[in-house]
This record gives structure tokens, sequence and C-alpha cells, in this order.
């Protein structure tokens, strides 16, 4: 639970940045990062955590925990910008970006169709029912 409130108050705050007013967004990422220390505390306390925290004592096991980690939030990043892109400057709905980022092709085709990413030749597919 500790876990799931520090990521919520964090991705509130970052999702919420352009219309909450500052002083509410840098208390909400503190918050989460607080909660996130707690988190750690009660691991290190607790007598069976869900990641035993000796796991991090060699130097294998924190190198690639942190390159996962990093590669994770490199590709959040990336879906991001993707999904803003398309609905900020494609005009997409949150479900014509969601399926022009699918997985099983659908980037594909927006880089090889010259109709703006695939979002508008999917649209006009589902509109002529091809």
């Amino acid at each position: 639970m500790l876990v799931l409130a520090a990521m919520g108050l964090v991705c509130a705050g970052l999702i919420e940045s352009a219309a909450w007013p500052a002083l509410l967004i840098w208390t909400m990422l503190a918050a989460g990062v607080a909660v996130a220390a707690l988190f750690v505390m009660h691991a290190l306390r607790h007598a069976e955590p869900v990641v035993p925290p000796r796991l991090f004592r060699g130097r294998h096991f924190t190198i690639s925990a942190v390159a996962m980690f990093t590669y994770n939030v490199a590709f959040a990043a990336i879906l991001l910008g993707i999904t803003l892109l398309l609905t900020q400057e494609m005009h997409l709905s949150v479900l014509g970006a969601a399926l022009t980022e699918d997985i099983n092709g659908c980037i594909a085709v927006g880089v090889v169709d010259d109709d703006d990413l695939g979002g508008y030749a999917m649209e006009g597919r589902a509109r002529s029912g091809g």
C-alpha cells in the first residue's frame, strides 16, 4: 500500500502540474518521496519483505535493478511523449492514440503510411468499414 500511495502522489503531481498550483504540486511530490522512504524503512524492518534488502548488497543485482529502472523510466517517457504528440498536436482521441501506439503493428503503419503516423488512416478505415 505504501508503494501505491507513493506512486499515486508522484504521478498525480506530475500529471496535474499544468493545472494545479505549484505549491500543491511540490507538496504532493515531496509527500510521494516521503511515503517511498517509509516503504524502504518498512522493508528494512519487516521479517519477510517483498524484496529482501540483502539482495542489494550484491553489486550485480544493484546494477541490474538500476539499469532496469532507468530503462523503464525512459520507455514510459517515450510512450508519454508519443501519446501527447498524438492527442495534442495531431488531435486524435485518447482511444485513437492508444490504437495508434498498439504493439501489433500500428506504429509501423504510421511510419510507412503518409497519413500522419497512421492515426488518420486508421480512422478513415474505421469510418469506411475497412
